[in-house]
């Protein structure tokens, strides 16, 4: 098993709110994952790095 080393992220954008910035992050996540479902799921696996 090796990396595509595909990634992505999400910033806060400027006076966006906390819980603002947490639904459009899981929204953006979600959709990034959902990308891959015509791949072969026994060989794609997904590590979340939040940000403290």
């Amino acid at each position: 098993m090796s990396s595509n080393y595909d990634n992505w992220y999400c910033d806060k954008l400027p006076g966006e709110a906390t819980d603002e910035f947490l639904n459009r992050s899981i929204m953006k996540s979600k959709n990034y994952i959902e990308a891959y479902q015509n791949k072969d799921p026994d060989k794609i696996f997904f590590v979340l790095v939040p940000a403290i």
